[in-house]
């Protein structure tokens, strides 16, 4: 039975009126991370989800979030993090192709928020940088300050891998 509930405030800051059904309403006011649940299943909402769907992809995302590192933290997350919450912990081969489609649809949605760090960046940013600080000091034959080499090249490459270089 599809009805159109408002989920209320006590649950989240702002009161939502989307197509859930009942028991999904009841599922994410009793989550650990009301927040994420209900912006997750408004969007799904509004890209044209049928209310069963929303249910079952709110029952393996509310599994995996508390799986996650800082599962109240609305910022971004790191793919790696994602992929291991959204690990199935055994079952049928059903289950793990339904935690696999919700990885894929949340790990849509927080792209679309701009909510997906970028893999590595700040790995890759301390490799460049010694790796080029080193680089330079076998080309300069003598030992530059290595910390004021390794800041300048840190903050190049974290200018350029932002897209402000381009």
């Amino acid at each position: 039975m599809k009805r159109s509930v408002a989920l209320p405030p006590s649950t989240v800051e702002s009161a939502m009126t989307t197509d859930l059904l009942p028991k999904t309403r009841l599922l994410i006011s009793r989550s650990a991370c009301p927040r994420e649940l209900c912006d997750f299943a408004e969007s799904l909402s509004t890209e044209g989800y049928t209310p069963a769907s929303i249910h079952t992809h709110v029952i393996y995302l509310s599994q995996a979030l508390a799986r996650v590192p800082r599962p109240h933290d609305l910022g971004p997350r790191a793919p790696g993090d994602i992929d291991r919450a959204f690990k199935p912990r055994g079952g049928p081969p059903t289950r793990r192709k339904l935690f696999e489609g919700t990885r894929r649809t949340y790990t849509r949605f927080l792209r679309a928020r701009g909510r997906v760090i970028k893999h590595g960046l700040k790995t890759d940013s301390r490799n460049f940088a010694v790796s080029t600080s080193s680089t330079l000091s076998r080309c300069a034959g003598s030992q530059p300050r290595r910390d004021r080499i390794t800041q300048t090249l840190s903050q190049t490459f974290w200018f350029v891998a932002s897209g402000h270089g381009a």
